[in-house]
């Protein structure tokens, strides 16, 4: 699939302020790695999977026909959202509405900085803070990016937190 989309960094920003879980901890992770991971062998994709709590790897997988470029462009990409607190597509996309690049904005290039989009952050209710990342490599960066909030959303969906609010709302 051409990288030939562009999500308005507004819209991207709409985006992040819902991906909200209750709670993130290491089982949380897992999950959310765990889920792409799942997806990715089903479908025969050759994605690297990397989610990160703080600074820890908790989950990282690499699936068939994934590469070791790809787990570079995991790191990249991780210390791009890690750096902005945003995700790597907002932070390329951010760039070219201003009419320029990251890499010509910031001077940060590769193979430190990625702003291709796979790289997510995850915001945790309790602490209102973010508290791990969700990372993808191996597709074109809207389909990464678009897996792994796929993935938080799912994880958020299928929250026993979640469930309960939903249950006795209509109480």
């Amino acid at each position: 699939m051409p990288d030939n989309t562009f999500t308005s960094p507004s819209e991207l920003l709409r985006e992040e302020e819902s991906l909200v879980l209750q709670h993130v901890d290491e089982a949380t992770c897992y999950s959310l790695g765990h889920h792409i991971a799942k997806v990715g062998l089903t479908k025969g994709q050759p994605l690297t999977i990397s989610v990160r709590l703080g600074e820890r790897s908790v989950f990282h997988a690499g699936l068939p026909g994934s590469t070791s470029l790809n787990d570079a462009v995991v790191t990249a990409k991780w210390n791009t959202a890690r750096r902005s607190g945003h995700s790597s597509l907002y932070q390329r996309n951010l760039w070219l509405d201003r009419g320029t690049t990251f890499e010509e904005a910031t001077g940060l290039e590769f193979p430190d900085y990625a702003a291709f989009g796979g790289a997510v952050p995850v915001w945790e209710e309790a602490t209102g803070a973010i508290q791990a990342f969700v990372i993808v490599s191996g597709l074109s960066q809207e389909e990464d990016h678009a897996l792994a909030v796929s993935a938080i959303q799912t994880q958020a969906t299928n929250s026993p937190w979640i469930q309960h609010q939903r249950g006795s709302e209509g109480r």
